[in-house]
């Protein structure tokens, strides 16, 4: 099958109220929370833009008071998601740090399962995949 093939059956199969025959019928109680911070230094890198986290690459001194010293320090895209049987969650941002002092807070991860498995949120009224995430690693 091509990938547009395959695609086109991906969106028959989420459109559609009944699983597919060729699934494997087992029943998932998908109860999960996760919070999680993916670095992004490699990605900037990778888009040849690594500079914007180097020390003075970017004069910032119009958004401080008082000749602060203000640098980016690192970037993570912070994802979050809650699934429940009453409802799914999700969201992510974008977060930079300056440099200045911040407090980290804890990262969850409260999964109970020693299994990889693929996970969408998929809006069927606009036909949209609004989240997509993949367990594969497993923290004890």
């Amino acid at each position: 099958m091509s990938t547009e093939e395959r695609i086109c059956k991906l969106r028959n199969l989420l459109d559609s109220d009944t699983p597919s025959g060729d699934v494997t019928n087992y029943t998932l109680n998908p109860i999960f929370y996760l919070e999680r911070d993916m670095p992004m230094r490699a990605l900037l890198r990778d888009l040849g833009i690594q500079e914007l986290l180097k020390p003075d690459a970017i004069n910032l001194d119009d958004f401080f008071v008082d000749d602060e010293s203000v640098h980016l320090g690192n970037a993570v895209h912070r994802i979050s998601v809650s699934v429940t049987e009453e409802d799914t969650e999700a969201c992510a941002a974008n977060v930079i740090y300056t440099g200045q002092k911040t407090s980290r807070g804890p990262q969850y991860n409260y999964l109970n399962y020693n299994f990889p498995f693929v996970w969408l949120i998929y809006d069927k009224q606009r036909r949209n995949v609004l989240f997509v995430g993949a367990f594969n690693k497993f923290e004890k």
